[in-house]
């Protein structure tokens, strides 16, 4: 049987990896709440809006004979 575990060890130990390049800034901890809602409270409540339609017509373009 192939010593396999042996095999991987050694490639592995015979190419490491490179050292880590310096951190340019600290490690930080991520705000527990959001970003947008830290802006403040949304008013999202539902409103009524009252939409009218006004039909303006030409006379002389309604002046069709009646049936």
């Amino acid at each position: 049987m192939i010593d396999l575990i042996g095999k991987i060890s050694r490639a592995v130990l015979a190419d490491p990896l490179p050292p880590r390049r310096v951190r340019g800034s600290p490690r930080i901890v991520k705000r527990a709440i959001s970003k947008h809602r830290a802006k403040g409270q949304i008013d999202r409540t539902n409103h009524r809006a009252a939409i009218t339609i006004d039909v303006l017509t030409d006379p002389e373009s309604t002046t069709a004979q009646a049936p």
